[in-house]
C-alpha cells in the first residue's frame, strides 16, 4: 500500500492505524501531530483511524501549548498586572524565541534563565527516517511553557494558515 509521509512516498506492508504507523516509524505519539489528507487527526483518534492507500500524511513536532488553566495561573501570578492572553495569566511579559541556539539543551537553559512563560517555535516536519533525533519537547516542557507557533518557512498565506491551525 502506497502512502506519502512528509512528502516522501512510503510502502506499507499492511493496513494500519495512525498509532501503529507512528510506532512503526519509531515516533512517540505524545510528541507529534498528524495531518492526514489536509485534516488534523485528533490524538484521540490515532488508534481508530486507518491509514488508506494514497493517503498524504504530514507528521510535525514543536506544536503545543501548555500554560496551566487560567484559574490555576491566576492563583500563582505574583504581579498586580499580569499579562492575560485568551484567559491565561502570565507573570512574565517576555516572549522568547527558540531558534539560533547551539542545541536544545542550551535553548532550555536560556528559556529557564529568562523567566519567560511563552516561547515561539517553528513547526517542522518530523524526520521519519531517524525518529530518535531530539525534539524540542524533550527539553522545553509544553506543560510548563506556552508554545506560540510561528510561520517561519511558510511561503504562501495558505501555508501559514495550515501551519497555525
Amino acid at each position: 500500500m502506497q502512502i506519502t509521509i512528509n512528502g516522501e512516498s512510503r510502502t506499507l506492508a499492511a493496513p494500519m492505524t495512525v498509532a501503529e504507523l507512528l510506532a512503526t516509524v519509531g515516533l512517540d505519539a505524545r510528541k507529534v501531530a498528524v495531518e492526514r489528507n489536509l485534516e488534523i487527526v485528533p490524538r484521540s483518534g490515532y488508534h481508530e483511524i486507518e491509514v488508506a492507500p494514497g493517503d498524504r500524511l504530514e507528521i510535525v513536532h514543536f506544536i503545543g501549548g501548555g500554560a496551566p488553566d487560567s484559574a490555576e495561573a491566576a492563583e500563582t501570578v505574583a504581579l498586580d498586572d499580569p499579562l492575560v492572553v485568551a484567559g491565561t495569566a502570565y507573570r512574565s511579559r517576555l516572549l522568547v524565541g527558540t531558534g539560533k541556539y547551539k542545541d536544545f539543551a542550551e535553548t532550555a537553559r536560556a528559556i529557564e534563565a529568562s523567566g519567560a512563560e511563552i516561547v515561539t517555535v517553528a513547526v517542522r516536519r518530523v524526520n521519519v527516517t531517524d525518529p530518535n533525533q531530539p525534539m524540542l519537547v524533550d527539553y522545553v516542557d509544553p506543560r510548563r511553557y506556552t508554545y506560540l507557533p510561528n510561520t517561519a518557512g511558510c511561503f504562501t498565506a495558505a501555508d501559514a494558515v495550515r501551519t497555525l491551525r
